[in-house]
């Protein structure tokens, strides 16, 4: 069994539910052989195919067997789908969406529906949200925040937002996952200077999303709406 990946270029924010739409469309209009054009896809393109050629464009049946695709590209212009060899699903998915960040891309899969978003509206800092299916977003929007958090389940069970700057963290895990008394989220933030590391507990999601979208706009007065230890 293969591991789908899309990787392609927005010019604008969308949703989970879009990214998916949209890569049913790419994935059925892509074609083998023809290298995309859009500059960032293009460029993302012949960085991947420098580290992991894609089949038959390396002469030799023992390069083909060590590849870690399945099959051909399928592309188009501003898109490159790639079907991964399951002996590589645990670990060529990640690389690839390192390579979708680095050009900021969207990156999406549809058997775990991980999906990587460059947030390409929001001029903040320098913030990675990703959480535990693998789905990356850089400089996360507000609505695509509240729409990763919504997502924690006991197979997605935890959400990270980190600085990538100065190493500062917000972390929430369901208490299920934790120990603690159930029903509840525990948060962790980490910061710079004294008591770099604080540890509070919220009952209501709704907190917990207010808590995330506070900490990338910058607001540390949602800080004095918990009891940390």
């Amino acid at each position: 069994m293969s591991f789908g990946v899309g990787v392609w270029f927005e010019p604008g924010p969308v949703t989970e539910q879009q990214v998916a739409e949209r890569y049913r469309k790419l994935s059925v209009a892509g074609v083998h052989g023809v290298a995309p054009t859009q500059p960032q896809v293009a460029a993302f393109y012949r960085q991947l195919i420098g580290l992991y050629p894609e089949l038959g464009t390396v002469i030799g049946e023992e390069t083909d067997r060590r590849s870690p695709w399945a099959a051909r590209f399928a592309t188009t212009p501003v898109s490159v789908c790639m079907s991964i060899a399951a002996a590589e699903a645990d670990d060529m998915p990640a690389h690839v969406r390192e390579l979708a960040d680095y050009h900021q891309l969207v990156c999406y899969s549809p058997q775990t529906g991980a999906t990587s978003i460059p947030d390409v509206a929001n001029d903040g800092e320098g913030h990675l949200l990703g959480s535990c299916d693998g789905s990356r977003s850089v400089n996360p929007a507000p609505a695509h925040i509240e729409q990763t958090l919504r997502r924690l389940s006991a197979e997605n069970s935890f959400v990270l937002l980190r600085h990538r700057d100065n190493g500062t963290s917000l972390q929430v895990l369901p208490t299920d996952r934790t120990g603690d008394p159930e029903g509840l989220y525990r948060l962790t933030l980490v910061t710079t200077g004294v008591g770099t590391l604080r540890i509070t507990w919220a009952s209501d999601l709704s907190d917990v999303i207010e808590a995330f979208q506070r900490y990338v706009s910058g607001d540390g007065t949602w800080t004095d709406r918990f009891i940390w230890v």
